[in-house]
Parts: C-alpha cells; structure tokens; sequence
C-alpha cells in the first residue's frame, strides 16, 4: 500500500531560508513517524525512503523512535508494553551490530554502507521475532 508522504526537493530548498528547511525536515520526520505509528507505512517504506536524496532527513529519525512507532501500531492498548518490545528489538539489533550503547543511533547508521547489509539483516530478524501474541485474547484488561 502507498502512502503519500511530502519529500523536500531542491527546487524548493534553493529559495527557502535555514530555519524553514529545518522546519520542512521536522514535519517529514514527525509525518513519518505518525504514518508508521497509525500502520499506514511499513519500517521498509520509510527506509527506503530514507536511501533516496529527497528522504535525507528522515536518516536523523532515531532507530529506537522508529521501533517504537511501529510496535505501538501493534500494541495499541500499552505504550509500556511496546517500549519494552521496541527497546528488546534495539538490543537485538545492537548486540548482532556489535554496537555497545543505543544512544545516538540512527536511521543513518542502519543504512550505512559499512555494514554491507548486516545491520538490515539484524533489524529484519529482531522484527520477525518481535511478531509475539499477547498473553491472553482479552489481554491487558484481563
């Protein structure tokens, strides 16, 4: 499913002073964070809207805002609950990246081409086995 999503382009920046590029760069940030947190986009749309020259700024997006968004559309009803699933997954996908902390990670580091696609390797696996059941059909108001 395609979603519309607004890109910078370079006509625009030309004549647009610092301030109002930064402006348009944190409205595409937070308009794709929504969209992953409403289930509109995927983790692989926004990242590969993050590999095109239009999507530069979403590289700044923090991985772990990023995990969080997409395991708060599964998990609608406890946000602790899904910080603590989106923090285990960052862990995961540090750890397999031989990475010690998680401060300052960021979409730009998921996407760098010294990792040859193992850090994309690593996400891929932490998000196949972040696909867990809750605990009961009526869970968390059981």
């Amino acid at each position: 499913m395609a979603v519309a999503v607004a890109t910078l382009n370079e006509a625009d920046e030309a004549a647009k002073p610092l301030w109002a590029l930064a402006a348009d760069a944190r409205a595409l940030r937070k308009g794709w964070l929504s969209a992953l947190e409403a289930g509109m986009v995927g983790i692989g749309d926004l990242l590969a809207a993050a590999a095109t020259p239009e999507g530069a700024p979403l590289r700044r997006l923090a991985l772990a805002d990023v995990l969080y968004a997409t395991v708060r559309h599964r998990y609608p009803a406890s946000s602790g609950y899904a910080r603590r699933v989106s923090r285990a997954m960052l862990a995961e996908v540090l750890s397999a990246a031989r990475r010690p902390g998680a401060r300052g990670v960021k979409v730009a580091w998921l996407l760098s081409a010294q990792s040859d696609g193992r850090r994309l390797d690593a996400l891929a696996d932490a998000l196949s086995r972040g696909e867990r059941k809750p605990p009961s059909e009526r869970w968390p108001y059981a």
